[in-house]
């Protein structure tokens, strides 16, 4: 039941409008009047107060920057250092040629002084098409040729015109048979190309271009928002267009959707509830008694698109105020809240809009998880009006929550709700990286190369390292070599000192004295027993056939002193010892030679003989039988060297 109050100021509402006719509006800002939220360059945020490195999200919207700056530490603790919006100066555009020149200046205030920054962006997401795979289970190596191929087969592509890549998401069964689970996806290579130019021509070349949905999935992978084991679904609302994406429980997208309901349809309904033909009613009420009440409104033209759009916005940023408040003379009377206002022409969008959200959510069951979704999570501008994310819940069957990043981190982001849910997709954006994240400028190719330089670099690296342990293992064992050479050095040079006697010329000279007088105490005795020793040879050197008759020896005295003999300045020879052997061979003569030349042998290796000659060889009668006679003679060695 309607109020008739209400129908009444329903009345005045539409003659204000009506009133206001041929008066050109003012054209509305679409743009919510933007605070500097929190910005990083601030004493408390400052990058530049960081060591550690630092990735930036960058979400370009339709009028306006908005940055997102997030420590990169591994794991799931990576924490938000600062975030900024900046509105686009005033005649300039995402396609204005003054845009690369305010995006640098603008990421230049944000950054401050930090240097260790990757910066990602998003190109739109229409730009990308998607496919969830189930592939066979085929070799790693082999996983990007199918992929390849089992995509093209469902979505024909120009190699030429887009970028093609792929993530694995696991093992799957599809009817019973184990397969890999791949996303993959083709995105414009226009796109890609046209914002890394900008980017670079800033002074800030990028790390990563991805979509809106992949950032999104980085906040249900790092955990920063619970899936509690079920699929979750995103449902963005946006000006020209709204996205669906459902993500699985372990956080990966799995179905990625966009529709043309969007803020502008609701503002274009604004526009043909609120104005009608001349012929039409455009309201049909009805009374506190149940009669319809008829009211005839004469408008000669569309509401203005703008004038629509400031309703619009007023609605979504003004609390809902009491019908009984209205003041006829209050030229504002568009920001009062009207219910019939809203269930004549933002409801049946609204209705639309869920509806679509429900038959994607019913394809992904059916298709994909038969689990289905267990929550639905709201973002956009609209989240700033209770009024219509309640009635969203109302029409919804799942539980509904507005998409806040931050809440389960308890970090300490933007005030509003609003804004919180704002920053979702660059917060998303900067919690990218290659290992998570797919990036269409470094795609499975680059990785491969990435990872096939990194297994070469490991080798060389591991040859390295066991060339080092080697050579420090034969360095540690020179070097305890020269420690034990060392030792012993000093144990030898200490048993030196200990027995070195100190000795000067003096004693040197008495020493060789007393040699020398030994030397000549032994020659003297030597030659004294001179002929003892050559009978004691002789005896020595015995032969069973040799038989010796006599033996003489001729010893002259020694020559004159060294002493005269330098006087006389002349060269006196020593005479020669001479002995002289007779005897007889026994035997056969047939074995005389043979005993007479052993024995000469023996008397030559003699060492105080010189070598032996025979003066005399004849056959005699000896004891009746017949023997050899001889007579050797031989010198005795001299002992002048001694």
């Amino acid at each position: 039941m309607v109020r008739q109050s209400e129908i009444s100021s329903t009345e005045k509402l539409l003659d204000l409008i009506r009133s206001k006719k041929g008066v050109e509006p003012e054209a509305f800002n679409t743009t919510p009047s933007v605070t500097s939220s929190n910005d990083i360059t601030s004493e408390k945020k400052g990058l530049s107060a960081f060591a550690q490195k630092v990735t930036v999200g960058v979400d370009i919207d339709h009028s306006d920057l908005k940055l997102a700056a997030i420590s990169s530490s591994s794991g799931k603790n990576d924490g938000l250092l600062g975030y900024l919006t900046v509105p686009f100066p005033s005649g300039i555009s995402k396609e204005s040629p003054q845009f690369q020149q305010f995006l640098g200046s603008s990421l230049k205030k944000f950054l401050a002084s930090s240097k260790k920054t990757k910066i990602w962006s998003a190109i739109p997401s229409s730009m990308v098409e998607m496919r969830l795979l189930k592939i066979p289970k085929v070799p790693k190596k082999q996983i990007s040729n199918a992929t390849f191929w089992t995509y093209k087969k469902e979505v024909p592509f120009d190699e030429k015109e887009v970028i093609f890549d792929f993530e694995v998401l696991g093992n799957v069964y599809d009817e019973g048979v184990e397969k890999i689970g791949v996303m993959a996806y083709t995105a414009s290579k226009q796109a890609v190309e046209n914002l890394k130019a900008v980017f670079t021509k800033s002074g800030f070349p990028l790390a990563g271009i991805s979509i809106l949905s992949f950032g999104l999935q980085n906040i249900f992978k790092k955990g920063w928002i619970e899936t509690k084991g079920k699929g979750v679904c995103s449902l963005y609302v946006g000006r020209d267009w709204s996205r669906i994406d459902i993500f699985s429980a372990n956080g990966n997208l799995a179905l990625s959707r966009e529709i043309k309901t969007g803020i502008n349809s609701m503002i274009d309904s604004i526009r043909e509830g609120m104005s009608e033909t001349e012929e039409e009613s455009p309201l049909s009420l009805v009374d506190s008694e149940d009669k319809a009440v008829d009211l005839t409104v004469e408008t000669p033209h569309l509401l203005d698109k703008n004038k629509a759009g400031e309703i619009f916005f007023n609605l979504i940023n003004e609390s809902a105020a009491s019908i009984d408040e209205f003041d006829e003379s209050d030229d504002n009377v568009e920001k009062v809240f009207n219910p019939i206002i809203f269930a004549r022409t933002i409801r049946p969008v609204l209705k639309r809009l869920i509806r679509q959200v429900e038959r994607t959510i019913g394809h992904y069951s059916l298709m994909f998880d038969s689990n289905g979704v267990g929550k639905i999570i709201i973002s956009g501008e609209i989240c700033a009006s209770p009024i219509i994310v309640d009635n969203i819940r109302e029409q919804l069957r799942l539980p509904l929550e507005t998409f806040d990043p931050f809440v389960s981190k308890n970090l300490s982001g933007p005030g509003s709700l609003s804004e919180r849910t704002a920053y979702a997709p660059a917060t998303g954006l900067a919690l990218s990286s290659n290992s998570l994240t797919p990036n269409f400028i470094f795609t499975h190719k680059n990785k491969e190369q990435h990872q096939k330089i990194g297994r070469i670099n490991r080798i060389v690296l591991s040859l390295f390292s066991v060339l080092v342990v080697l050579c420090s293992a034969v360095y540690l064992w020179q070097n305890h070599n020269l420690n034990l050479t060392k030792a012993r050095y000093a144990e030898t040079e200490q048993e030196i000192n200990r027995y070195a006697i100190r000795t000067d010329e003096q004693m040197i000279n008495d020493l060789i004295a007393v040699i020398k007088q030994n030397k000549q105490t032994v020659k003297k005795q030597a030659s004294r027993h001179l002929g003892m020793a050559v009978l004691s040879e002789l005896a020595d050197i015995g032969h069973p056939n040799i038989r010796l008759l006599n033996i003489s020896a001729l010893m002259p005295p020694d020559p004159a002193s060294k002493t005269k003999r330098k006087k006389d300045k002349r060269k006196v020879k020593a005479p020669k010892k001479r002995v002289t052997v007779k005897g007889i061979v026994l035997g056969t003569p047939q074995t005389f030679e043979a005993d007479l030349a052993g024995y000469l042998i023996e008397l030559k290796d003699s060492t105080l003989f010189g070598p032996p000659s025979i003066t005399m060889r004849s056959s005699a009668i000896f004891e009746n039988r017949v023997v050899l006679r001889f007579t050797a003679q031989m010198d005795l060695v001299s002992d002048e060297r001694t």
